[in-house]
């Protein structure tokens, strides 16, 4: 094998398979080969990989794979490559997230409501609070069919559960010119519902928040630290 073949820096790699550097190093070069079990790991995480990269960068994959996830029990993903059971789990999850459901048609017809005749509204608040004009993605398909069965209540949902904390985390960060001169320099994009559905984070530039991150919280205004402590944590 060869530093890079997954993606993954040789310190990931080590992190994952509980080994230490120098045996990855070793693998790389060709003086010993792996065992048995930990081929079998590399074979499947090479795989998942081979999945992912389409739709995630490589540190996007790493952060993801030793982040625990609710729709696995909150195990993280890292956790199951050691059985078959777990593997073939972690094969649906993966496919899940490359090729997600869609939604209903109700659903998807209120998130196209919402994208026409109030987004631009919303738009215009992320970046009044964020100082600049900073991309915001959407991803409907995602939400759409998260929040199935819930069309009437869909535009109030994605209000109260992304823009409005959004939009008070960021006035919260850039209360001040220090925190307005970070925004203007760290922030890059914006990307709500994705891929990442059950996360929070802010990786490269990218702040993300899922559908499962939001929870659709009671504490709201946890929820807004939370946000802020995330941005601040890297900008």
């Amino acid at each position: 094998m060869r530093e890079g073949r997954l993606g993954l820096s040789r310190a990931v790699l080590a992190r994952l398979l509980k080994v230490s550097e120098n045996t990855i190093f070793r693998w790389e070069t060709g003086k010993v080969k792996p065992d048995p079990s930990s081929r079998e790991k590399l074979d499947h995480l090479e795989k998942l990989c081979d999945l992912l990269l389409p739709v995630k960068s490589s540190s996007e994959i790493a952060d993801w794979l030793e982040r625990s996830n609710p729709e696995i029990d909150n195990f993280r993903p890292v956790d199951l490559i050691d059985s078959e059971y777990g593997r073939r789990r972690l094969q649906v999850l993966v496919e899940q997230l490359v090729k997600p459901p869609q939604g209903s048609l109700a659903e998807r017809r209120a998130m196209a409501h919402y994208m026409e005749h109030r987004f631009s509204h919303a738009l215009k608040s992320i970046e009044a609070a964020a100082g600049f004009e900073v991309p915001v993605v959407i991803h409907s398909d995602f939400i759409a069919q998260r929040l199935a069965g819930r069309a009437a209540e869909l535009p109030e949902i994605i209000e109260r559960s992304f823009i409005a904390p959004l939009v008070k985390a960021l006035q919260a960060v850039g209360a001040d010119s220090v925190g307005k001169a970070a925004l203007l320099h760290g922030l890059k994009k914006i990307e709500l519902g994705g891929d990442e559905r059950y996360t929070l984070s802010f990786i490269q530039g990218v702040l993300k928040i899922g559908i499962y991150a939001t929870s659709f919280k009671a504490d709201i205004e946890g929820y807004i630290r939370e946000i802020q402590k995330q941005l601040e944590s890297v900008l």
